[in-house]
């Protein structure tokens, strides 16, 4: 692996791929929106080549011709947990239009591999495809497409992504609210307390370290993976109140909860999907290490 392109390379999860392509001396390419803050690399040790997009598929080639990267990460896409009907549009140009361009400019131009992040949202309390949300269709769509593209022979597999979370994280997500009420002594709306929810929350370093696994695996062997979807969990899965109270226990310090005050959605994930592990992968920071990571880059240690 010489040279990478990058979708979603401005989100948390990108930021963090960007970083570890380099550092392993990868040529790394990042694809942006004309809209992106690119002020979100300034961070990075080395910046990466930047190739603004302007949502045309004329464009996608064109960047996709000029850089001919030998493989593909697609973290790209647009997140909404319950849309409005005005934000159906965004979704689709995002989640599918976007994705079915770089795969078409990928064919076009003989790129050859692709490793594609999906959602556990899929996979709405069943094994088997269910979506939570039109978000999730959007990504199981997108993987309809590339099942296609697959068949052309494009070497390309699926992470199945569960709650990510690691320092510095800027995401509206359950670590950083819990990090924010303790940091700032604040109330931390919560569901009910009686609410079984299962989570799984994966350390942001094994969930990159899944990323490259699979990149290289696609450079050497693709035979296995090519075509499939694998889960990238924790092994390791909590409730919402253990993961409060491990939080808690860690830092050194109750927060203030204010149990019942963030009602939860009609739907909503109970027990996270249990797919096949990426072969040869495994996560290796645990839930008490991974919080006691973030709170140590917050300026503060139990």
């Amino acid at each position: 692996m010489r040279r990478a392109l990058v979708t979603g390379a401005t989100s948390y999860p990108g930021q963090r791929l960007l970083a570890r392509l380099m550092a392993e001396g990868i040529e790394v390419h990042a694809l942006v929106r004309m809209t992106s803050d690119l002020a979100r690399f300034d961070p990075l040790p080395h910046l990466p080549v930047i190739h603004p997009h302007d949502g045309s598929y004329a464009m996608m080639h064109d960047i996709m011709a000029e850089t001919r990267p030998d493989i593909v990460f697609h973290l790209a896409s647009h997140y909404v947990r319950e849309h409005k009907p005005e934000q159906i549009d965004g979704l689709i140009e995002s989640n599918l239009t976007f994705g079915l361009y770089l795969l078409e400019a990928m064919r076009q131009t003989g790129v050859p591999r692709l490793v594609n992040v999906g959602t556990f949202a899929q996979f709405y309390e069943s094994p088997e495809y269910r979506p939570l949300s039109l978000y999730a269709a959007t990504k199981q769509a997108f993987e309809d497409l590339l099942a296609y593209y697959v068949d052309l022979g494009l070497s390309a597999t699926t992470l199945i992504f569960f709650d990510t979370y690691g320092p510095y994280d800027w995401r509206p997500r359950l670590v950083n609210a819990l990090l924010d009420a303790w940091v700032n002594n604040t109330q931390l709306p919560l569901p009910e307390s009686h609410v079984k929810v299962t989570l799984d929350l994966v350390y942001i370093d094994d969930a990159i370290e899944a990323l490259w696994q699979a990149g290289r695996r696609l450079m050497t062997d693709p035979k296995p993976l090519s075509g499939r979807r694998f889960a990238i969990g924790s092994g390791d899965r909590h409730t919402l109140r253990q993961v409060v109270e491990l939080f808690e226990q860690v830092s050194g310090r109750e927060i203030i909860k204010a149990w019942g005050m963030w009602p939860l959605p009609d739907r909503h994930v109970i027990t996270p999907w249990e797919g096949p592990n990426l072969p040869g992968w495994r996560p290796t920071v645990g839930l008490a290490e991974g919080l006691k990571r973030c709170l140590e880059a917050r300026g503060h240690a139990g």
